[in-house]
């Protein structure tokens, strides 16, 4: 038997993170811990939590409910989450992390600690909540496409959901460390998995491991009319999505693939505020996010979220 601990994130979401916290309860394999970080919510969370138990022992399962001073984000959250849960004196072997939107099957941890003893970075297959034929990312194929690339043992391998129901090993987060907080959100999860895998940490997914999530969300917009471009309405959230990509890119990449990135972005993104939605403003804000990325500067957000 392996003591886990499970992180979840959460903010201003109380009705999702119900859904997940029941999930959670009805596991086959129950964690030993379940932590929940709250990026102080506004929406009556922290008296949801108190009312129905989820500050104690419920269901066989403690609950460890943490109430931040501040919003610092899904990274600031999961920052924090596996920070307390790695040092605390529980000395958990794994930790079970997720966003407060995502459900996982009643089979799910017990089908990933099956490879925690081979494995150190192992993913659940996150399905569709709107349409559970299909897989949440990466354009949403056919789950029955999808699990074609398993091998015998179920397993795709070098693959992964960052933070969607994903386990880590003990031994990982003592190699490769913590997220990075200061990423906020957009782009975290895409930082820490190259992390882990430029430490050898290579991820794989387990096919029968199942964790119900939203669609991918992304605001995409046509470009040409064939290319997609992220495109968030706040300027913040894109400041933050172009930023956290070339911190990593500079972070993890070659000089080769940085400047194709500058040019590609700053080509784009030009076309797209100029000739499809006139907005010089935001253009602005790419290429000062530009900027700071590459300079690997992470305290300017403030300029945008006020």
């Amino acid at each position: 038997m392996y003591n886990i601990a499970a992180i979840i994130v959460t903010f201003n979401r109380k009705e999702l993170l119900a859904e997940c916290l029941m999930a959670i309860g009805r596991q086959v394999y129950k964690p030993n811990v379940a932590y929940i970080i709250d990026n102080a919510s506004t929406d009556g969370t922290e008296e949801w939590i108190q009312e129905n138990g989820y500050d104690g022992i419920k269901e066989e399962l403690e609950f460890r409910y943490i109430r931040l001073t501040g919003n610092i984000g899904g990274a600031g959250g999961f920052y924090m989450g596996l920070k307390m849960a790695y040092e605390a004196n529980d000395k958990f072997d794994a930790f079970w992390v997720m966003d407060d939107d995502g459900i996982a099957d009643p089979e799910q941890l017990l089908n990933l600690t099956k490879h925690l003893a081979e494995r150190d970075y192992i993913s659940p297959m996150v399905v569709s909540k709107e349409d559970q034929k299909r897989i949440s990312f990466g354009g949403s194929p056919l789950i029955q496409d999808f699990v074609r690339k398993a091998n015998e043992h179920g397993l795709i391998e070098k693959l992964a959901f960052p933070f969607n129901g994903i386990l880590y090993s003990r031994h990982l987060i003592e190699v490769v460390g913590y997220p990075i907080k200061e990423l906020f959100i957009w782009g975290d999860e895409i930082n820490y998995n190259l992390r882990c895998i430029n430490k050898g940490f290579y991820p794989v997914v387990v096919v029968d491991a199942v964790h119900i999530h939203p669609m991918d969300r992304q605001p995409r917009e046509k470009l040409y009319g064939k290319i997609y471009l992220i495109v968030p309405p706040q300027e913040w959230k894109l400041y933050c999505y172009v930023r956290n990509h070339f911190y990593t890119i500079c972070t993890e990449s070659t000089i080769k693939h940085v400047i194709g990135d500058i040019c590609r972005f700053a080509h784009r993104y030009t076309i797209y505020f100029t000739f499809y939605q006139f907005d010089w403003k935001k253009l602005f804000v790419v290429f000062h996010a530009i900027h700071d990325g590459i300079h690997k500067d992470l305290s300017q957000l403030h300029r945008y979220k006020k």
